[in-house]
């Protein structure tokens, strides 16, 4: 399983280096746990390249759990600016009666709504 982790994280060096980041750039990364491989590994290449990093995601859900980068760091431990979301932990936040667990993400409808107040204020 480490090395399925180790070579997914691989992607986020390869997606950042497509788009040619750099020191004059400000990524978003945008993970509801912020622990995964990939994000975690677009947040430390963007770093190493200058480039100013915004982290969102969802605070109680990253802080309830550990890391799945070799790192052992997650999102908001490394970016320049972090935004909660304030999604739920494992983003589900519905419950239905009769089912043992929650549905219905929240982070979606939170993070568009983020994003785009973030576009119009840069263009502002």
């Amino acid at each position: 399983m480490a090395e399925k982790i180790a070579t997914r994280a691989a992607y986020g060096k390869a997606l950042v280096e497509l788009y040619k980041v750099d020191e004059k750039d400000t990524i978003l990364v945008i993970s509801n746990s912020g622990r995964n491989a990939v994000p975690v590994e677009m947040c430390l290449e963007a770093k190493k390249k200058g480039t100013a990093v915004i982290a969102m995601t969802s605070m109680q859900h990253s802080s309830a759990c550990t890391s799945r980068h070799s790192s052992g760091k997650k999102m908001y431990e490394i970016a320049d600016v972090t935004i909660d979301t304030w999604s739920e932990k494992g983003d589900a936040a519905f419950p239905i009666q009769g089912l043992d667990t929650c549905i219905g993400p929240t982070s979606n409808a939170v993070g568009i709504a983020i994003a785009q107040a973030l576009i119009c204020e840069v263009v502002d």
